[in-house]
């Protein structure tokens, strides 16, 4: 059994902080969601490799995952939190 966890934290409903030195900060979590799935192979694997893309930048990471002759199972879950910082009054 291979359980796999990604999480993503979305700052997209943020201000731009324009100010220089060491800026109050409120932040807020404005929601959390989670999902899950799992994946049986039915044939032995080694890694898999998990890839991204977000405006028109790619990476990837490869994962170790354990497995028999007969194959392996893999539970993925994936987390996304949408924050929003902004400045804070004085």
């Amino acid at each position: 059994m291979n359980s796999i966890r990604i999480y993503l934290v979305n700052l997209n409903s943020s201000q731009v902080i324009m100010r220089l030195g060491n800026p109050s900060l409120k932040i807020t979590c404005l929601n959390v969601t989670s999902t899950w799935k799992s994946y049986d192979f039915a044939s032995p694997i080694s890694y898999l490799l998990v890839k991204a893309s977000l405006n028109g930048i790619a990476g990837q990471v490869s994962l170790p995952i354990s497995s028999s002759e007969l194959g392996a199972t893999v539970n993925l879950e994936t987390v996304v939190c949408n924050i929003k910082m902004e400045e804070a009054g004085w």
